[in-house]
């Protein structure tokens, strides 16, 4: 039964194959002549690389990078870099810098600076000094100080702090005088030491020196009329009421740069050449100097910085309210614009010769009768000079209230007074009367402070000479052009002492 059975399948299964091979046949699906066999595979072989391309059948590798080399083939990259990475096998450059540039890919150096030096590179800044600082890479610069300007970079020394009594900068080591702001050096924290007793003046301000500067003479008439150079002559009465003027320039004047400057008014019957030309008696310690020789060794010593004197004559006619009017306007048509147009000075002159002023640069001091001219010309002329030194020159003469309350005006406006200096000799007629005065100034004035910007001192054993007047010159010219006063900052008065009944 089984047996049959068996052979009935095979019977079906040979009828279904002859009848599949008979579809095949009418649907065109066996080989013909004219289509050929059917393609084969080439047989496997293991592929024979040659750059990248198998010798035997021709096949181009699909490259496996690992280290810019094929994992597959062999073959090495033939880099193409941007930025530092083959685009081809993303390898990373390890460069080979010379002068910041990568020999191998070019890439320029994005530098990581390190004392100056680029920690990827290995190039060393060439500094851009900027205030100290290299704008490149931000090194600081170690300096190399030469007469308070560095050598490496060209800083000038911004001068710190300084020794009270050397006055040596702790940076650059050159000697660097006080800066005042309300009274105190702002370099070293101390107040001003004056001399008040000619045993005290410091031995070095009057050591002679080689550094000598320089004296120039003019003259001009009374009424206008340009400045003539050459002193005036006195046999004529039209030379006699001309006037001289004598300019000290500082030993190594430049007229390239800007200087400070100081207007010197003389005593009555004072010539201009009577203090800067001639020798005069500071003391019998001291011995006898020339105002010229003075100012050589104070610049010397580095006790004042280099500045130009000015010792200009007056006509002495009048009250010295009326010879203020009259030396006030010389000064401010005349003199400062020649100075301003001839000197290295702050001050300059429009295109009409008019001046333009530089007031925390200039200061006028004057010695007895020059200084009473002074107390006159103070209120009106603090656009023109914001120091002011008045020696032996009691100013009690022509409406002392109204004089205080005008100079209260003019010095709480937009031209303050930066330092007023008033001195005399202690065995000088009436110097306490003068005393006096200025603790009145300094009392009724919002913009006069003793201690602050305002000084009385009397020279110990002198009389009304110039040993008070060298000292005091000496003592404002430290203040002058190196104080400055801002209210703002001062500590409220303290009210005054009820008075007893």
């Amino acid at each position: 039964m089984r047996t049959a059975r068996r052979e009935k399948i095979r019977a079906a299964l040979s009828a279904l194959l002859a009848a599949i091979l008979l579809l095949s046949a009418g649907c065109g699906l066996s080989p013909t002549p004219e289509t050929g066999p059917a393609p084969t595979e080439p047989a496997p072989h293991e592929h024979v690389w040659d750059g990248g391309v198998c010798a035997v059948c021709g096949a181009e590798c699909v490259h496996h990078w690992r280290v810019g080399v094929c994992t597959v083939c062999g073959l090495r990259c033939a880099h193409e870099w941007r930025d530092g990475i083959c685009r081809i096998c993303t390898l990373r450059c390890e460069h080979d810098w010379q002068d910041g540039v990568c020999a191998i890919c070019g890439k320029i150096c994005e530098h990581r600076w390190r004392d100056g030096v680029c920690i990827w590179c290995g190039l060393r800044c060439e500094h851009d000094w900027q205030d100290g600082v290299c704008a490149i890479c931000g090194l600081g610069c170690e300096h190399d100080w030469q007469e308070g300007v560095c050598g490496v970079c060209g800083l000038v020394c911004p001068h710190g702090s300084h020794d009270a009594q050397s006055r040596v900068c702790a940076l650059c080591g050159l000697v660097v005088p006080h800066e005042y702001l309300n009274g105190v050096c702002t370099l070293c924290g101390e107040g001003p030491v004056f001399v008040t007793r000619l045993k005290d003046f410091p031995p070095e301000a009057v050591a002679p020196t080689e550094e000598h500067g320089t004296l120039e003479c003019f003259h001009f008439p009374l009424e206008e009329g340009e400045i003539l150079p050459g002193a005036r002559g006195t046999k004529t009465r039209e030379e006699r009421r001309m006037r001289d003027m004598v300019i000290y320039t500082p030993f190594g004047y430049d007229p390239e740069k800007q200087y400070n400057v100081l207007i010197l008014a003389p005593g009555a019957g004072h010539s201009a050449h009577q203090w800067m030309e001639k020798a005069n008696r500071l003391s019998g310690e001291l011995g006898r100097f020339k105002g010229c020789d003075l100012l050589d060794s104070w610049i010397a010593g580095g006790w004042i910085e280099p500045l130009i004197v000015v010792e200009v004559e007056y006509y002495l006619k009048g009250t010295p309210a009326e010879i203020a009017l009259t030396y006030g306007r010389d000064l401010r048509e005349r003199v400062l614009p020649f100075l301003a147009e001839n000197y290295g000075t702050y001050a300059s002159v429009n295109e009409n010769g008019e001046l333009i002023p530089a007031p925390e640069h200039f200061a006028v001091e004057g010695c007895s009768y020059g200084a009473m001219i002074l107390w006159q010309m103070l209120p009106d002329n603090m656009d023109l000079y914001a120091y002011w030194g008045m020696l032996s020159g009691g100013y009690r003469n022509e409406g002392e209230a109204e004089l205080i309350e005008r100079i209260d005006a003019g010095g709480s406006g937009e031209h303050p007074i930066h330092y007023l200096y008033a001195g005399d000799g202690k065995l000088a007629r009436g110097w306490s009367a003068y005393m006096h005065r200025i603790e009145r100034l300094d009392r009724d004035c919002s913009c006069l402070r003793s201690g602050v910007n305002l000084s009385f001192l009397a020279v110990e054993k002198t009389t009304h000479n110039y040993s008070a007047w060298d000292t005091g010159l000496f003592n404002s010219l430290q203040m002058f052009f190196h104080s400055r006063c801002d209210a703002s900052l001062l500590p409220p008065e303290e009210p005054a002492p009820a008075a007893k009944k």
